[in-house]
């Protein structure tokens, strides 16, 4: 069991069983850029939401055994954030 669990496999394999021999492009500059944005615009609102709350989210979570309102209703933003980030993921697809 414990071997297993450091057992290792060569480039030269690795890339042989790959069949292809290595990874595709397959984003363009658009794409790039559109995840870029994306990307700079959800921490710019991770930033000012834990700005404003004066919470970072790890910590948040658990101090709801306190039961603070604080906590309760940034954590509940929290939850209510994730949710509509699925919501719009799903509704790109």
């Amino acid at each position: 069991m414990a071997s297993s669990l450091f057992r290792t496999k060569s480039i030269d394999r690795l890339m042989a069983d790959s069949g292809e021999g290595g990874l595709r492009r397959t984003l363009g500059p658009f794409s790039l850029i559109a995840l870029g944005i994306g990307a700079i615009i959800g921490a710019g609102i991770f930033g000012i939401g834990w700005g404003l709350g004066g919470l970072c989210p790890g910590p948040a979570l658990a101090g709801l055994v306190t039961g603070s309102p604080l906590v309760l209703v940034f954590v509940a933003g929290m939850i209510a954030g994730q949710w509509l980030a699925g919501q719009a993921a799903r509704r790109d697809k």
